[in-house]
């Protein structure tokens, strides 16, 4: 899952894998309950 343009160093990288996972996993369970 790479985006173009968004490059990031290793440990940020890590970070925004997983801020966007749990943004992902936020908004279907929003979607979901509504």
């Amino acid at each position: 899952m790479q985006h173009e343009g968004m490059t990031f160093p290793c440990p940020e990288l890590g970070i925004a894998k997983v801020a966007a996972a749990v943004a992902v996993v936020i908004v279907i369970y929003t979607i979901m309950v509504k």
